[in-house]
């Protein structure tokens, strides 16, 4: 308690007060606006002009234009080198990043709050070094209230750069001396080569074979792993710049890394589909001068969706995610002009582009623009002449916004009605425009063409041929229609729901399809002329079972499975019945199921989200003919020399579904092995596979315990090791057949327990005991008492947890 209050005397008289200036009449002395950055809300905003050496905030939840508030001179705070506003807060702090010159080149953050004008002091105890000397790089503050900020630290034990990310809580901030409550320990130097944390609450490490992992910051759980395209300039030469962005609805990622090569600037750029980490696309760029990438975000989402890069010669690269090589130019300046709804013709102090808004500020205030979605793809498509086809896969939210409102609809009717018919032309996009004619029975389309620049007409007659009934007029087929944001044609039917589109193909085809395609009535007539497959379906009330019609009921179910399909694409389309029927659904000559299965086998994107579930139908069916069809486009791919990262993740459909085909199909099982027996590994593929499992970064987080005695803490984990020598007992009796589990039990049997945490799939065969240590240190700094009791504590309730982790081990050994 004595040292404890020690401390909070200490911070208090260190506390660093400055006397309030009078408020200036304009924002910096009218000196130019270097940084600006938004709180994590956006509702808070700070400035940061280097020539001024001040930092400005700027209150955003007020009538416009907005006034700024508070202000502090940076040299009143920080007298150390280049310093530089690096973070503020929702509750009006700014963090100060700079270099301590007399310690080496240290970095240093300091936490300045502007209402009080005050400098609050951090405490951290690492490695038993305090934080003056750690060096601290780049920090962030989120929604929470929690700071989070990155170290760099020289362990003298070992002489290795450790890298920490610290976390101040939100609990603290009202205090002037905050004590870290969490760290987690990203790696050491020689194995990882970049860490960062983003918006969302993200960490991002890559290790030094190019493996990105993300964790998530509030579960501290690991989320997803992305394999990066490394290759010698990555490997060795230190990164200048990492950023990571996350589209609008997080189902792209974007990882943008800049290292500097003797004279010359590399920037890779590599995209994925965050639902399975498929690797979208990429694109290399070398620039001769030294151009320094500041940023990157995502701009509108699905026809318009584009990624923004902000250089500091105050240009921005204009990318397609989908096709990284498509690229604009223009100046943020040219940008927001051309943008902006504003004829103010004053002198402009600065001006950014930030998450679709256009932020300026001039005359002593600032204003602020929201872009539209629609604004920005007018502005592409008419401004910037960007026509090209859009890639964005159907947006399942604006699906499942449609099928809700239908059902609104029809509120007051039974679930047996039908629904009433509602078409409502023109369905007109800026690249395609849909025509719904002869009461639903025809379709028309019109593409742009960017080659030819010119509008290319199409028509499908999309009735059905089995719905035809000799001298019987049509039934209503076409029931609701809407036009999706990537500008395909969403329709419900008589058969379900159908989406149909113009891009893969010059001809309108089936895109996605859920439903039944067919009514029982139509299907005993197949089981009379012997026609339907044997033993599928066999019984009438099996029939009425499957079909599908436009009522109300059926709109909700379609609606519920969608929802159910957690992820944010759409759930796979209704193989089993796309499969059991592409040769008899027939529309206008043609068989749209059974090229909407080559479609699928044909595009990358489409097999790796839907891939496995495909193949899965062709064994239920017993197709074997597409079932090589599909193996065979696999191996195909996974030959191609270009794009390796998004070819391997198509051979998972294979490799994932091995123990269904050696059952199943054990001639493609044979075709299959002998094809990798002779396969010829490159580089890359060796990085891949080797890594297929990162080094469990996390494992090494720890609650701070703030003990005073150290040789306490040291009993404490030698206990803490006991426990793991515990398990790997048990674990050693296990005959593992992977070399990597034979490898695990040898460090073992040589005392090397610092080299276990290091391995790749400890993280695999530890879960839940990593869960468990997790929960302990939670619980150890819970605990009072002397040594003897709180040991006494631990060995009760360790007690528990042994016989816990018996069982589990006994499990694995069974």
């Amino acid at each position: 308690m004595n040292e404890e209050n020690e401390i909070s005397q200490a911070s208090m008289s260190e506390r660093t007060e400055v006397e309030i200036d009078p408020k200036p009449s304009g924002a910096h002395n009218g000196k130019a606006i270097t940084k600006f950055l938004l709180s994590p809300n956006e509702i808070y905003a700070a400035t940061w002009s280097k020539d001024d050496d001040s930092v400005y905030g700027w209150p955003l939840d007020k009538d416009q234009p907005f006034e700024f508030d508070y202000f502090i001179n940076v040299k009143d705070f920080c007298k150390n080198s280049d310093p530089q506003l690096s973070a503020v807060s929702n509750d009006k702090l700014v963090a100060i990043e700079s270099v301590n010159k007399e310690l080496l080149n240290y970095g240093v953050i300091e936490i300045i709050n502007l209402v009080t004008n005050t400098k609050i002091k951090l405490e951290t105890l690492c490695l038993d070094k305090s934080v003056t000397e750690i060096c601290l790089v780049g920090c962030r503050f989120y929604n929470n209230g929690n700071l989070v900020m990155g170290s760099q630290i020289l362990n003298n034990y070992d002489n290795r750069t450790h890298y920490e990310v610290f976390i101040f809580p939100f609990k603290n901030l009202n205090k002037q001396s905050w004590k870290v409550s969490n760290s987690i320990a990203c790696g050491v130097s020689g194995e990882m080569k970049a860490y960062d944390f983003t918006d969302n609450e993200k960490i991002m490490i890559i290790d030094s074979c190019g493996l990105l992992t993300q964790w998530n910051l509030n579960t501290l759980s690991f989320e997803k792993q992305y394999q990066l395209e490394w290759n010698k300039i990555w490997a060795l030469h230190p990164l200048e710049k990492d950023f990571y962005a996350f589209n609008k609805c997080f189902t792209l990622f974007a990882v943008c890394l800049q290292v500097t090569d003797y004279l010359e600037a590399d920037l890779f750029i590599s995209v994925y589909l965050t639902e399975n980490a498929m690797h979208l696309s990429q694109h290399k760029i070398k620039y001769e001068n030294d151009k320094t990438l500041l940023r990157s975000e995502f701009i509108s989402s699905d026809e318009g969706e584009r990624l923004l890069l902000f250089f500091d010669d105050n240009n921005i690269e204009i990318r397609d995610p989908y096709h990284l090589q498509h690229c604009i130019i223009r100046t943020v300046s040219d940008l927001c002009r051309e943008l902006s709804t504003s004829n103010k013709e004053s002198l402009l102090m600065f001006e950014a582009l930030i998450d679709e808004k256009i932020y300026n500020i001039s005359n002593g205030h600032l204003w602020v623009q929201e872009l539209t979605k629609q604004q920005w793809v007018t502005y592409l498509r008419e401004q910037l002449m960007d026509k090209t086809k859009i890639r964005a896969l159907p947006n399942k939210s604006q699906i499942e916004n449609m099928l809700q409102n239908i059902i609104d609809e029809h509120s007051d009717k039974s679930d047996d009605e039908f629904i009433v018919k509602k078409i409502n032309p023109p369905y007109h996009g800026l690249l395609v425009k849909w025509e719904i004619m002869n009461n639903g029975r025809l379709i028309q389309a019109q593409k742009f063409d960017s080659i030819t620049n010119e509008w290319k007409p199409l028509e499908w007659k999309v009735y059905p041929k089995h719905l035809v009934e000799f001298e019987k007029p049509p039934k209503k087929f076409v029931y609701r229609c809407d036009l999706l944001y990537n500008e395909d044609l969403i329709i419900i039917t008589s058969i379900g729901l159908l989406i149909l589109s113009v891009w893969e193909k010059d001809e309108i085809r089936i895109r996605y399809y859920k439903g039944f395609p067919f009514k029982y009535s139509f299907l005993l007539r197949k089981d009379i002329k012997n026609q339907m497959i044997s033993g599928y379906i066999g019984k009438e009330s099996e029939y009425k079972k499957k079909q599908f019609f436009a009522k109300k009921s059926y709109i909700q179910k379609l609606l519920d499975e969608i929802k159910l399909h957690k992820k944010s694409l759409l759930p796979p389309p209704d193989f089993d019945a796309i499969t059991l029927y592409y040769e008899d659904l027939c529309m206008d000559g043609r068989f749209p199921f059974k090229e909407l299965i080559d479609d699928y086998i044909e595009d990358k994107v489409t097999m790796s989200l839907y891939g496995h579930d495909l193949l899965k139908s062709f064994f239920k069916n017993k197709d074997h003919q597409m079932m090589e069809k599909l193996y065979a486009k696999c191996i195909k791919i996974n030959t191609e020399k270009d794009n390796f990262l998004s070819n391997f993740k198509l051979f998972e459909i294979v490799t994932f579904s091995i123990n269904d085909i050696s059952v199943k199909s054990p001639d493609l099982l044979n075709q299959f092995l002998s094809y990798t027996s002779f396969t010829l590994s490159s580089t890359e593929k060796e990085i891949v596979i080797g890594r297929l499992s990162s080094k469990s970064h996390l494992q090494n987080h720890r609650t701070h315990i703030h003990l005073s005695n150290i040789y306490f803490t040291n009993r404490l984990i030698t206990f803490l090791q006991n426990i793991k020598e515990l398990v790997f007992a048990f674990l050693e009796e296990k005959k593992f057949h992977l070399d990597k589990f034979h490898d695990i039990v040898k460090k073992i049997k040589n005392d090397k327990w610092e080299d276990i945490n290091e391995m790749p799939f400890i993280s695999d065969i530890l879960l839940e005991l990593t869960k468990t240590e997790i929960e302990n240190s939670k619980k150890i700094q819970n605990l009072k008492g002397n040594d003897e009791k709180v040991i006494q504590e631990f060995k009760n309730f360790f007690s528990e947890e042994i016989e816990k982790l018996k069982t589990m081990i006994e499990e694995l050994k069974n």
